[in-house]
């Protein structure tokens, strides 16, 4: 699993990198909302971690960027990351788009009960890139191509997979 951090302060960068890290996860690091733009364009990341109050473009315009640009079935799960715990900071993450809401300084335990809350859906479009690689692989272009789109035009539950495994196999 592939997660963007998107943030500007070196240190944060470090923290929540080596928290991520640790926990099992590939990283890679935006400084500001731009970056994290061509990073989006240049790699699939599963989640990012967005600060929200960066140079060059803040968090909040970089997420409705990502809305606006990437089809709703490639866009990343995105996780507010604020040191403003300020009334109010929250609903305009949300409204900006994203789907959750961490403040700083990141704590172990607030970053693992948003992975928590969020592992299923991350986990679910890691498992489907993988299962998509493996038929195109195996030559099997139009049958990646037909279950990618039906699956991810629709919710999946964790009770999906096996049906998931068993059409692909």
């Amino acid at each position: 699993t592939t997660v963007l951090i998107v943030e500007d302060n070196l240190v944060n960068q470090k923290l929540v990198s080596a928290l991520l890290q640790k926990a099992g996860y590939s990283v890679s690091i935006a400084a500001n909302g731009v970056e994290a733009l061509e990073a989006l364009q240049q790699s699939e990341f599963h989640m990012v971690l967005m600060d929200v109050q960066m140079p060059v473009m803040d968090g909040l315009e970089a997420t409705r960027r990502i809305h606006g640009e990437m089809p709703k079935a490639e866009q990343p799960v995105i996780i507010a990351m604020t040191a403003d715990a300020m009334p109010g900071d929250r609903e305009r993450c949300i409204a900006a788009g994203m789907d959750d809401y961490l403040a700083k300084p990141v704590r172990l335990e607030a970053l693992s009960q948003v992975l928590r809350a969020h592992g299923p859906r991350i986990a679910m479009a890691a498992v489907l890139d993988d299962l998509a690689s493996c038929c195109y692989l195996r030559g099997d272009y139009l049958r990646a191509a037909t279950f990618l789109a039906e699956c991810l035009a629709c919710p999946l539950a964790d009770q999906d997979l096996p049906n998931i495994v068993a059409a692909l196999t």
